[in-house]
């Protein structure tokens, strides 16, 4: 059974206050199977009907509230070049997603996170590259710039 479209969004972020990408943004989102399909075609109101019964948590934190590592290492990061595929841990450290955390190797992504308002649990296999053509593009490919 299929439970929706389920979205982790992490990221290390320059606030107009920071000297660097020194705070953190998680985002959760769960957005149901709906029982009402959008007319043939497709359209706006199937992306509306989507987003109204969308489940949306989010939480910003400093940058010590999150450790980002690869490996046994925290830094450098690996990223998708020179062969090697992605293979980091992005960790929850403090706050109210503390325990939380991302891991992703060549072959699985595991997520599990939690805020007061929304939970994620899951685990992909068959990871596809962002763009299997160019190695440094995507999320994955910024990272080992």
């Amino acid at each position: 059974a299929s439970v929706g479209v389920v979205m982790v969004i992490i990221g290390s972020i320059r606030l107009p206050s920071d000297d660097d990408f020194g705070s953190h943004l998680l985002v959760l989102q769960h957005h149901p199977l709906s029982p009402v399909r959008a007319a043939a075609g497709g359209g706006s109101a199937g992306m509306k009907r989507l987003v109204e019964h969308a489940r949306i948590a989010q939480h910003l934190m400093p940058g010590g509230a999150v450790e980002i590592a690869s490996g046994a290492r925290a830094f450098p990061l690996t990223a998708p070049s020179n062969g090697r595929p992605a293979d980091f841990a992005w960790r929850v450290l403090s706050g109210p997603a503390r325990g939380g955390q991302l891991l992703v190797n060549s072959t699985h992504v595991l997520a599990n996170f939690s805020l007061p308002e929304l939970s994620v649990q899951l685990e992909a296999r068959g990871r596809v590259p962002w763009d299997p053509r160019h190695e440094r593009a995507g999320p994955e490919g910024w990272l080992g710039r």
